[in-house]
């Protein structure tokens, strides 16, 4: 797609999106029967609930592998309440796209042999197994080991001492599920007090416990064995996968959204549910439509950071290089800027550089990132910090007088970019809007001939 790939993306994102919500749609036709579609009120609330709310709208927007983990995992739960074997062999291509998300496909598994479905729990099973076969084989054909060489390079590159001290993990799981980053709303904002996040997480929460009461398999026979799988393997998924982010020590925001999106889905089981649902239904699709707008303006600011700031980077570096065949790249934010630089790119973590790795386990000291330096020599170092101050923000490293000394005498700051210059000089009348946000500022350095 050439210059149109970043559009590409977003547009087979937001498809492949708008059909796992579909597919959630249809599961919850299985599970309530009719009455969602002869009902007006009932249809269009799940219509605006389940393709219309703040987590579906990031995973339809952003760049990232999970709106194809959400189309799966949205096939495998239609496939629990349509009870096709057909469909849960596709359960495959979970692992094979992110390999540790093998936990769902044991939630699910687990579930069918509570009830004794054996053949179903030998199907997922199995299947989810191949797809950790065919992820690793990938790997080690490519990247020359097992277990994905990004995941490899986050483990080694950002562990630190004391990862699974209880005081972290409790720390970690506020943060992540009560705190500031909760990630039950879908959303994150500075303009969201904590409590509000932190009600949200524990409605979630209790309406997880409240459908994990389905594993008491002999006192609620009355509901069907599909519609108790397909609650316990959304129930279990929204609280023990984001716990295992958080006990392994390796999370980021976009890890959770699928998670987000599964707590809307029980969510708007819950209200269908409710007695007086016919008199808070209006109110909770207003309150959605608010949330969802309020998230594509976020996305709207954040967007302009990434897209515009970063891209304007990457193509200032482009034009500065004298020899693309030949010139390398050494910065933290591979993503915008080496994709418009169109250069050799080594980025400092070593999510797709290995040479990064070796440095690191080479040398077993803090100054890894100025001893790449001087092998390596690339032509142009990007970091956050002005390293005249002795510091490197993205190499974690503090230079002393001496190696401040040799930087300089080989490599030239050819440019600062600071992002509140950068949106009055360009945002024109949403300029008010885009200071709301921030952004890191950017020291560009050439290597001197």
């Amino acid at each position: 797609f050439q210059d149109y790939a970043i559009l590409s993306i977003v547009m087979f994102n937001t498809v492949i999106s708008f059909i796992s919500s579909f597919l959630i749609f249809l599961s919850l036709k299985n599970i309530f029967g009719e009455k969602i579609i002869t009902q007006k009120p009932l249809f269009y609330f799940l219509i605006i609930f389940i393709f219309l709310n703040p987590s579906i709208s990031i995973i339809g927007i952003v760049g990232l592998e999970f709106s194809i983990l959400v189309f799966f995992m949205s096939v495998i739960l239609f496939g629990i309440t349509e009870d096709s074997k057909k469909i849960l062999l596709l359960s495959f291509f979970i692992p094979l796209i992110r390999v540790e998300m093998i936990g769902f496909i044991l939630i699910v598994s687990f579930s069918y042999l509570l009830f004794l479905k054996i053949r179903s729990f030998l199907i997922i099973l199995f299947s989810g197994f191949f797809g950790v076969f065919i992820n690793g084989y990938l790997n080690l054909k490519y990247d020359g080991s097992f277990f994905p060489g990004p995941a490899i390079a986050k483990w080694s590159t950002l562990s630190n001492e004391g990862a699974f001290s209880y005081e972290r993990i409790f720390d970690d799981l506020y943060f992540w599920f009560f705190g500031d980053r909760s990630f039950f709303l879908g959303i994150y904002s500075k303009f969201i007090p904590t409590a509000i996040y932190s009600i949200i997480a524990i409605l979630i929460i209790f309406l997880c416990i409240y459908y994990l009461r389905f594993l008491l398999i002999n006192k609620y026979k009355y509901a069907d064995y599909k519609n108790k799988i397909f609650f316990i393997s959304i129930s279990a998924s929204i609280i023990l996968l984001p716990l295992s982010y958080v006990i392994g020590g390796h999370i980021w925001d976009w890890y959770l959204y699928p998670y987000a999106f599964l707590s809307y889905v029980l969510l708007s089981i819950f209200l269908i549910n409710l007695k007086i649902f016919k008199y808070i239904n209006t109110i909770c699709v207003m309150i959605l439509i608010l949330l969802t707008i309020f998230q594509f303006a976020i996305l709207k600011n954040i967007g302009f950071q990434e897209n515009s700031y970063r891209t304007v980077v990457g193509k200032d570096i482009f034009q500065m290089s004298s020899d693309p065949q030949k010139d390398t790249l050494f910065l933290e934010p591979s993503g915008y800027i080496p994709y418009y630089a169109k250069i050799k790119t080594y980025d400092t973590v070593g999510l797709s550089s290995p040479e990064i790795k070796k440095y690191r386990d080479k040398y077993k000291n803090e100054r890894w990132w100025l001893d790449f330096i001087e092998d390596y020599k690339p032509t142009f170092i990007l970091d956050r910090s002005d390293l005249a101050g002795g510091y490197s923000h993205d190499g974690e490293y503090r230079l002393n007088k001496n190696e401040i000394n040799w930087f300089f005498e080989n490599y030239i700051l050819l440019k600062k970019y600071k992002y509140h210059d950068y949106v009055k000089k360009f945002a024109g009348s949403l300029e008010p809007f885009y200071l709301q946000g921030n952004h890191s500022k950017y020291f560009l350095y050439k290597k001197i001939n």
